[in-house]
């Protein structure tokens, strides 16, 4: 809520580093958004990094994952189906659905929706656009294979 150029926030701002807030004497957390705007940036830079290394122990135990669950199943996993749940909410014309399981070469079959198209795939996700956005909320499915 805005109150004369000062915002709460509605998450625990308690929580985020002494850096980045101040305890105002209205006994509230003011946050900087400027300095929490680089602690994200160079949050997201770290993981980037972390997750871009490969370990080959790592490696190994998800190879092992893989064709275990492949021994299990009697299928490789790229011939596995997945399916997932999502709601399309009211008034809201694209939404980009998140799912690591999604790669760019998945065939992604939606039920329960209509006057859309899929856009903007790629490796961990999804978009969905609508011609008219939905006058109410739409629960749906969404599957590929692995």
């Amino acid at each position: 809520m805005m109150q004369g150029g000062r915002a709460e926030l509605v998450n625990d701002v308690s929580t985020y580093p002494s850096s980045v807030r101040v305890l105002s004497t209205d006994g509230k957390y003011a946050t900087n958004t400027g300095d929490l705007a680089g602690l994200n940036t160079g949050a997201i830079r770290q993981l980037r990094r972390e997750t871009k290394t490969h370990d080959e122990a790592q490696d190994a135990r998800i190879a092992r994952l893989e064709n275990l669950v492949s021994q299990l199943t009697g299928k490789a996993l790229d011939e596995m189906e997945f399916t997932a749940t999502s709601i399309a909410y009211k008034d809201v014309d694209s939404y980009f659905i998140v799912d690591a399981r999604i790669k760019p070469s998945s065939v992604i079959t939606i039920s329960g929706l209509s006057g859309y198209e899929i856009v903007k795939q790629s490796d961990g996700g999804f978009g969905i656009r609508f011609s008219k956005a939905p006058s109410s909320d739409i629960k749906f499915t969404y599957s590929a294979k692995y």
